[in-house]
């Protein structure tokens, strides 16, 4: 059944002797039997504190409704205490109905109102969204500064992460021979650099066939080229699980797995014979048998930081 809430002038003697026993134990029990309704004239700051002391004493609590019209309600039983928007003209009002129907003990309460209200109205993760009371100027321009330092920080994190993806794949890539990385899809050996572009954004394009073809060794400082790894004679790359936007070292094909590569960079197309990969230091040549590995893709982390 719903109960209509006491006005606040009757509470107003309300102590700490009124009810021999507060706690969060008796709150929580106290919860499972009365539902307390607060109405709208209830601030987006007493919200906030009034989701954080139902917290404190593990009672349920939800907001519902949205700006002005935006409410509370604590507790989950059956009896339903619909609270008279004149019962609520302060904080010790607010103190005196939780201590009434739940329980909490008024110093607690009190300590709470006293303290700075917590950011935002306390609403469930559902419902939560930007908070209702914080349109002034000054607060705006405060999450504005909040937002960007967020911001800054996550794309530290985001570069990181990256960073350790790829010493991950580096240090799967030293674990085992080149010819065991080849099956697995993660390296392509005997491969010969046979053209070299420019590409977008001062990009170097490198063109990698397989080293079985004739074709010439490639100085990038000239930007020789042979057709772009277009000639129908180059034959097709063993299987692999390399893709555009995978990160890759080009080593030489006898290298050491964990020594320096001659380069590292972006894979830009795939085709049936050939590879481009997209570099942006490149050294003065790439001569001799090649050796690709695959350290990580770089497609969720540029989805993360657009």
């Amino acid at each position: 059944g719903r109960e209509r809430d006491l006005s606040a002038p009757q509470r107003r003697g309300l102590s700490t002797g009124a009810m021999a026993k507060y706690g969060a134990s008796f709150a929580t029990a106290a919860s499972a039997e009365v539902t307390l309704r607060f109405p709208p004239a209830v601030s987006a700051r007493q919200r906030a504190i009034l989701h954080a002391v139902a917290e404190a004493n593990g009672v349920p609590h939800a907001s519902a409704g949205d700006g002005e019209g935006r409410s509370i309600s604590l507790g989950s039983g059956a009896r339903v205490v619909e609270v008279l928007p004149e019962a609520v003209p302060d904080d010790e009002a607010l103190c005196a109905l939780l201590a009434e129907h739940l329980r909490v003990s008024p110093e607690a309460s009190r300590r709470a109102f006293a303290a700075p209200a917590p950011r935002g109205d306390g609403r469930d993760p559902a419902s939560r969204r930007v908070s209702s009371f914080a349109t002034s100027p000054a607060s705006a321009s405060a999450a504005s500064v909040d937002v960007a330092a967020f911001v800054r920080r996550t794309l530290e994190l985001l570069e990181l992460e990256r960073e350790a993806e790829e010493e991950q794949g580096e240090a799967i890539l030293r674990g085992m021979r080149p010819e065991t990385a080849q099956k697995k899809g993660r390296a392509l050996l005997g491969l010969k650099c046979v053209d070299v572009r420019g590409g977008f954004y001062g990009k170097t394009i490198v063109t990698l066939e397989l080293a079985s073809r004739s074709s010439v060794n490639v100085s990038l400082s000239g930007m020789s080229t042979n057709g772009g790894g277009k000639n129908s004679g180059a034959p097709p790359l063993p299987p692999h699980k390399l893709t555009p936007h995978d990160i890759v070292a080009i080593r030489a094909n006898k290298g050491e797995p964990g020594g320096d590569p001659l380069c590292s960079g972006v894979v830009y197309r795939v085709r049936d014979a050939a590879l481009e990969i997209a570099i942006d230091e490149a050294p003065e040549a790439l001569d001799g048998t090649l050796r690709l590995e695959r350290l990580a893709n770089e497609t969720s982390h540029k989805r993360l930081v657009d």
